[in-house]
């Protein structure tokens, strides 16, 4: 006897009765259905019908021996972005400096008063 009630532990769940293989299938079938609906809900399709790309341009990309250079940038234009960055340091610098002055003279004008009756 002791073999049956063994036995069926394995083939009834605690949580809803079912027999264990039926609870397995069904997970298994829930996870399946999950996949399939993420899959269809982010991989099935491009995110726009005109995103197509002609194959030929497609295999000359990745083919190619030598990927194409990127375009330079330019002198002129890298000298500007230096002097913007360069400028915007500056400004964050004379904000701190004001910030300084400000706290600075706030303590300068700060009297200690003492409790009453401490003499």
């Amino acid at each position: 006897m002791p073999d049956l009630k063994r036995w069926a532990l394995f083939t009834k769940t605690a949580r809803t009765g079912l027999p264990l293989w039926i609870e397995i299938a069904l997970v298994l079938v829930i996870k399946v259905a999950l996949l399939f609906f993420l899959w269809k809900l982010f991989f099935s399709h491009p995110q726009t019908r005109h995103m197509a790309l002609p194959t030929p341009v497609v295999e000359q990309h990745l083919l190619s021996p030598n990927p194409p250079a990127s375009t330079p940038t330019k002198p002129a234009a890298l000298s500007r972005v230096r002097h913007a960055h360069q400028m915007f340091a500056e400004q964050i610098i004379d904000v701190e400096r004001c910030a300084w002055r400000t706290l600075a003279s706030q303590f300068s004008t700060f009297t200690f008063k003492a409790p009453h009756g401490s003499d």
